[in-house]
């Protein structure tokens, strides 16, 4: 299991996660990591993940990430509150197509924190199990359900 947890302040933003990347037992790639961090036309962000490191057949969340957060900037006007809710929905398309595996297996988190240009901290959290609007974690993955908070 994995605890991503982000802190920040005026001056700083601190993400602390476990680095291994794990699926059940098996260790994906010791050279991997859960987290990482991103520029955009006006923020600097570090990104994290729980959850769902790999479906086992060359589906890994690690890889993915980083692409799937070039894809929606490319999709939308390159600024954070544009590229948040497209990667969302480019992590909707891709986690829904992964149903060669139960719903408690493909539970996902996405943490995106950081700064935009005026200084503001800004931060999302996309998830596939988490009804935000009612404040409930279900079992397992829902289709349609990432999104943005």
């Amino acid at each position: 299991m994995t605890l991503g947890l982000a802190l920040g302040n005026a001056d700083q933003i601190i993400v602390a996660v476990d680095r291994r990347v794990t699926c059940g037992k098996a260790v994906i790639e010791d050279g991997t990591s859960k987290i990482g961090h991103a520029v955009c036309d006006d923020a600097s962000f570090l990104y994290c993940f729980t959850g769902l490191a790999s479906d086992g057949r060359g589906f890994v969340t690690s890889r993915w990430l980083p692409v799937a957060l070039y894809n929606a900037a490319q999709r939308t006007s390159h600024r954070y509150l544009d590229i948040a809710p497209a990667f969302a929905n480019e992590a909707h398309a891709t986690f829904d197509s992964l149903r060669n595996m139960r719903a408690q297996d493909r539970r996902l988190t996405i943490r995106l924190t950081g700064y935009v240009e005026t200084g503001q901290i800004v931060s999302s959290l996309i998830s596939n199990f988490r009804d935000f609007d009612n404040s409930i974690d279900h079992a397992g993955a829902r289709v349609g359900r990432l999104r943005a908070q």
